[in-house]
């Protein structure tokens, strides 16, 4: 009778010792997968802002960009508008100074 209940004991610790060490493993095996896991969501994560930053730094260069343009193009306008409006009183001051030689070679006369 006591060596049935000896062989009865070690049947229940190796069954014991048998589910414990299946635990382990299962929660070895577990703990690697949610380690592996979260850090592709991590990385996932890090791709997205990276992205998400690339697509900011390329908006932020068009802008850039387009503004340069724009400054050129507005420079432009304004010495086009500034040359059209020397080339105006260039044409105007000689029409005058024609104008008053015409009127001096009048009053000249009249002397």
């Amino acid at each position: 009778r006591a060596l049935i209940s000896r062989v009865a004991d070690r049947w229940r610790k190796s069954y014991l010792v048998s589910a414990f060490e299946g635990w382990v493993e299962t929660h070895v095996e577990t703990t690697r997968r949610k380690r592996i896991i979260g850090a592709t969501m991590e990385r996932a994560a890090q791709a997205k802002v990276r992205a998400a930053f690339r697509r900011w730094n390329e908006q932020t260069a068009e802008l850039v960009r387009q503004r340069a343009l724009l400054t050129r193009v507005a420079n432009r306008w304004t010495h086009r508008l500034i040359q059209s409006s020397f080339d105006a009183w260039h044409e105007h001051a000689g029409v005058l100074r024609k104008q008053r030689a015409l009127l001096n070679r009048v009053a000249g006369r009249w002397k």
